[in-house]
């Protein structure tokens, strides 16, 4: 009765094939038949109800009985899962899944099975705890599996995933990943993809210092100075940002900018003497000379006595280049408070 409900149905004469499918089921109950054999015969019938007659109540019954006579046909647990979809039937959909997953016996059909359950537990049901742990046991069976790492830091950092009191920990987990997918997307040479995951992984947590040098390490890499320099202005939690940002402000001929970062740097300890002579070279050729003194100004620090006035002597000669008296003689001195017998600044003010 199967063959030749396969040729009525290819000639479409789709009533006849139902009554002769009707049929070999009957026989099947009948006989000694193999539970695969008789589970085909079913999930035939049922493809023809679904798919050539839209009859999913009489799909549905095929699929049922197909997966009660053999329940670990993967084939009729996929069949019933397709028309709960069409159906909107999002729980048994999740059973469905549940139900497989008792059933399958390798590691990969198993994380394939969880991240598809994870996935639907979050988009569908808003089951966002249970989600994670199914997506969180996915990734332990399958450590390289990129897709059900990528599902597990993405449902981390959902907006609608409840945060806990550990939500710190939750975020950092989620930067984790994004930078193992990160270093995966590197190995294959993919910078563009090496370099979006660890944006994401710094959007996860933005004082994720791993990701924040792999990310500057990239964007040097790539020769991508213009990123690199939007990266240190965003504030990324690297070593001597500030510094950075002056070098290549400098390169860039961004005087301003380059002037800013170098006094930040400074504030922050860090030896500025080389990138302020870079910057001072800069202001020489486009002759900012209060640009200049202002700079030193604000370099004068704690230092005091003679170093103190040599250093603010120089601003005075800068303030006096830029025609500002005022500030040349208040600079000036300054320099006598801090050493009273300074003979430069005495000649100078006279």
């Amino acid at each position: 009765y199967r063959k030749a409900a396969h040729l009525t149905r290819e000639r479409g004469d789709l009533r006849g094939a139902v009554e002769l499918y009707e049929r070999a089921v009957a026989e099947a109950d009948q006989g000694p038949a193999e539970p695969r054999l008789r589970a085909t015969i079913d999930l035939e019938l049922g493809a023809l109800y679904e798919t050539d007659l839209g009859r999913i109540d009489q799909a549905m019954a095929s699929y049922a009985r197909a997966f009660k006579v053999d329940p670990d046909n993967a084939h009729a647990i996929d069949a019933g899962r397709r028309v709960y979809r069409v159906l909107g039937d999002w729980p048994m959909v999740a059973r469905l899944y549940e139900v497989e997953l008792e059933t399958a016996s390798s590691r990969d059909k198993r994380g394939e099975i969880l991240v598809a359950l994870g996935r639907l537990l979050a988009e569908k049901l808003k089951d966002w705890g249970q989600a994670a742990v199914r997506l969180e046991e996915a990734v332990r069976l399958r450590p390289h599996d990129v897709v059900a790492k990528e599902a597990l830091a993405s449902l981390y950092i959902a907006p609608d995933f409840p945060m806990a009191g550990d939500d710190e920990a939750q975020l950092g987990r989620a930067a984790h990943l994004f930078v193992e997918l990160a270093d995966e997307r590197a190995a294959r040479g993919d910078v563009e993809g090496q370099i979006a995951f660890l944006r994401r992984a710094l959007g996860a947590d933005p004082y994720h210092l791993d990701a924040a040098t792999r990310l500057e390490r990239a964007y040097l890499d790539a020769k991508r100075p213009d990123e690199l320099r939007r990266f240190y202005r965003q504030g990324a939690p690297v070593p001597r940002r500030a510094l950075k940002l002056a070098e290549l402000a400098i390169d860039a001929g961004d005087a301003d900018e380059a002037t800013a970062a170098l006094v930040e740097a400074h504030d922050e300890g860090d030896d500025t003497a080389l990138v302020v002579e870079r910057l001072e070279e800069l202001l020489t050729q486009q002759k900012k000379w209060a640009q200049i003194a202002g700079l030193r100004e604000q370099l004068v620090g704690d230092l005091q006595g003679r170093d103190r006035a040599d250093l603010l002597v120089d601003v005075a000669t800068h303030w006096q280049r830029a025609a500002d008296g005022e500030r040349f003689e208040g600079a000036l001195l300054e320099a006598l408070a801090a050493d009273p017998v300074h003979p430069d600044a005495y000649h100078l003010l006279d």
